[in-house]
């Protein structure tokens, strides 16, 4: 058995980024990647702008004047560019409005009051540039703000906007098509009888694939049938990776492995050291598409989809950070596991004091999807004996991407 490691850089050996093509850029482009680098068009701001509700003038004038001048014009944020500012006068301005020729500060209306048609000044420290944004301090024309391979998140779908783009080159959503196996499950909507259980770990792969930004294409339970099974992989291929769920194990009916030979796909890896999830299996189909086979138990099924399916749907993406969200993290309670296998134990990440925390969850082994429900990350634990004292740092998968909004430097 190979180790976890291993198995992923295997499988992203494997992967290429999906043909980009260009797309609109609006909302249903979040969490897709741009396969362009993208520059400032024009400065930013393109001019000098005041920050704050004020008044405009020339440090030099109110000096001279005893803190008081007259008020010449009015300037609102509008379409209008600079204006000149007439020499032992003051502007008033509109925070986002450009600053006037001649003007080097601006002072707060707070801090003013109105004479008339005259504006008196507390007096106070006064710089030039006070209160001034200056053209290109965002940044400058030319500039380099998004790289290929950069993840579009609300604040950047902002920065295409402000760039003018209205559609970028970028990489699609991976499609994938999801396949469960076992005679024994029946879909949601039906009581099982006899033996059957409902299928649980189809509707959550659907979940899993959309929440790691992927399309996901449910075909249903195949049973333990070769001739369905055989339908169901060659319809599956025109999608960018096909996952099935159970029948990679040792048993008499586990016919997946059987079937991806018979198809002329080629296995690459079966069965990892790993619990939850050691019949893991990566092949490459006939026609070049990535299929991972997850094992039946549904917390084998959530801890693969993580350690494995989601970089590689990332890699799809052409995103450039694709490694799994690994960090480490006190434990907040006393933690003793053996193994002889490396193990992903569920856990829970909570704030304690302002201090982000883990803490081993209610778990008692890979049939367990309540446990797994209540929990949001997994602890990484490596086969032999596990001994942390409360407050040891441990190695924790985050599970839940919204819990910390995790991106590199």
């Amino acid at each position: 058995m190979i180790n976890i490691d291993l198995a992923l850089k295997t499988i992203l050996a494997q992967i290429n980024p999906l043909r980009s093509e260009i797309t609109p850029a609006s909302s249903t482009m979040l969490g897709t990647c741009i396969a362009e680098d993208i520059y400032a068009d024009i400065a930013s701001p393109p001019f000098d702008k005041s920050i704050v509700d004020g008044f405009a003038l020339r440090i030099s004038d109110i000096e001279k004047n005893n803190w008081e001048l007259p008020l010449g014009c009015e300037i609102p944020a509008n379409s209008n560019g600079p204006i000149e500012l007439p020499v032992e006068t003051t502007a008033e301005i509109m925070t986002g409005a450009p600053i006037p020729y001649g003007a080097d500060a601006v002072i707060a209306k707070e801090q003013c009051n109105h004479l008339g048609l005259r504006i008196q000044f507390q007096r106070l420290t006064c710089k030039k540039g006070m209160n001034i944004l200056p053209m290109g301090k965002e940044y400058q024309q030319g500039e380099l703000l998004l790289k290929a391979g950069t993840k579009i998140t609300p604040q950047r779908a902002g920065i295409l906007a402000a760039c003018g783009k209205t559609s970028v080159m970028a990489q699609p959503a991976p499609r994938v098509t999801i396949i469960s196996t076992g005679t024994e499950l029946v879909e949601a909507n039906m009581r099982p009888k006899g033996g059957q259980i409902r299928n649980s770990n189809g509707p959550m792969l659907v979940a899993l694939s959309g929440v790691s930004g992927a399309l996901p294409k449910y075909l249903g339970i195949a049973g333990d049938c070769k001739k369905n099974l055989h339908s169901l992989l060659s319809e599956a291929e025109s999608s960018d990776a096909i996952i099935f769920c159970g029948g990679v194990s040792a048993g008499k009916y586990d016919l997946i492995p059987e079937i991806l030979k018979e198809s002329g796909a080629k296995i690459l890896i079966h069965k990892i050291n790993l619990k939850p999830g050691k019949p893991f299996l990566f092949a490459i189909s006939a026609k070049g598409k990535p299929i991972f086979g997850l094992p039946g138990n549904p917390c084998s099924v959530f801890v693969c989809f993580h350690l494995f399916v989601v970089p590689a749907l990332a890699a799809l993406k052409g995103e450039t950070n694709i490694a799994p969200k690994i960090l480490a993290l006190p434990i907040a309670d006393s933690f003793h596991h053996e193994s002889d296998r490396d193990t992903c134990f569920p856990a829970k990440i909570f704030i304690d004091q302002f201090q982000a925390k883990v803490k081993p969850g209610t778990w008692f082994g890979s049939a367990d999807l309540k446990g797994l429900s209540e929990c949001n990350a997994l602890l990484l634990c490596k086969e032999g004996v596990t001994n942390h004292k409360a407050g040891d740092m441990i190695q924790v998968l985050i599970t839940e991407p919204d819990f910390f909004k995790l991106t590199s430097l």
